[in-house]
């Protein structure tokens, strides 16, 4: 397991297994092959159940692995199944782990969902499944006399 914060600025690494025994000499192996560990990004929130409404702030958490610096969060309109429009978006830093959208006053009342890719190589990427983007209610009348 390779810790996402290993402070390593690489992806390419390389395993010695060293055997020690007592009474003998180390054995160490000589294989200098490197392998690669895949950068990956993982998106928490939004989800499903959550439900948002035109001028609310949107948090989008994600945990990562690998070498990423930087992620764009984009809020992405659902127009067909494999299609989408974009609506808002931000770069943030990859190691908060999170970061928050503004959803626009003037959104659509429709399906959405979150994308977030490492901005270096946007093959690094997750998306969140649908959520609505619905007109909010407040209560004016009748009004409670205190």
């Amino acid at each position: 397991n390779v810790p996402s914060s290993s402070g390593i600025d690489s992806d390419e690494y390389f395993l010695r297994i060293t055997s020690t025994r007592g009474d003998e000499e180390d054995d160490v192996t000589d294989d200098s092959s490197t392998f690669t560990i895949r950068s990956y990004v993982n998106v928490i929130s939004p989800n499903e159940d959550s439900e948002y409404a035109p001028g609310d702030t949107l948090p989008v958490t994600w945990s990562m692995a690998g070498i990423v610096a930087n992620v764009k969060v984009e809020l992405r309109r659902r127009t067909t199944m494999v299609t989408s429009t974009l609506v808002t978006s931000r770069t943030c830093t990859a190691s908060s782990y999170g970061c928050s959208l503004t959803v626009p006053n003037d959104a659509p009342l429709d399906d959405y969902f979150v994308e977030v890719y490492d901005v270096n190589d946007s093959s690094v990427d997750d998306k969140t499944a649908d959520f609505p983007i619905t007109a909010s209610i407040s209560i004016s009348s009748p009004r409670t006399s205190t």
